[in-house]
């Protein structure tokens, strides 16, 4: 019989509700939310960065090291990402070696109203890949507020396709 995944849901939005907010109820929804851990950035932040690092022991870390998929949600400010992303990111760099014992998944949705979806995804992509993770297939979903109503629907499909062993 298939396992169940786990997921960790990341909303890097300061607004609520928002159009990264409806990304992340979607996804968690699809995916099941018995199965979702949700994480709101702006309401629980990550420290920024100062070149050190505890290992494993952030309540972020382990967020991320007890989930198999990891959802990113997120507007772009400026063609990139919001630096408290950036800071959570960062602060996975310590469990480097934990994360690539196992077999896990980044499902990337980005709110581009003025367009710099690949920027954010060429911010997030190389250092989530160090990470050990991968992008599945429509893994990268953008919304520009029109004529992007795919975008739902692949989400919700993602969720299915990667929420079982």
């Amino acid at each position: 019989m298939a396992r169940h995944k786990t997921a960790l849901v990341v909303n890097s939005s300061p607004h609520e509700p928002s159009i990264t907010t409806r990304f992340c109820d979607i996804f968690a929804n699809s995916f099941g939310p018995r199965y979702t851990t949700r994480l709101d950035l702006h309401k629980e932040p990550p420290p920024h960065s100062n070149g050190t690092y505890d290992n494993g022991n952030t309540k972020w870390q382990k967020h991320v090291i007890e989930s198999d998929v990891l959802f990113i949600g997120t507007p772009t400010y400026w063609f990139n990402v919001p630096s408290i992303l950036k800071a959570f990111i960062d602060d996975l760099a310590a469990i480097d070696e934990i994360l690539w014992e196992g077999d896990r998944s980044a499902v990337l949705a980005i709110h581009a109203p003025e367009g710099g979806e690949i920027g954010a995804v060429n911010a997030l992509m190389p250092a989530l890949n160090m990470l050990g993770f991968s992008l599945p297939g429509n893994g990268f979903v953008y919304y520009r507020d029109s004529g992007d109503d795919w975008a739902w629907s692949d989400l919700s499909e993602v969720a299915k396709r990667v929420r079982f062993d």
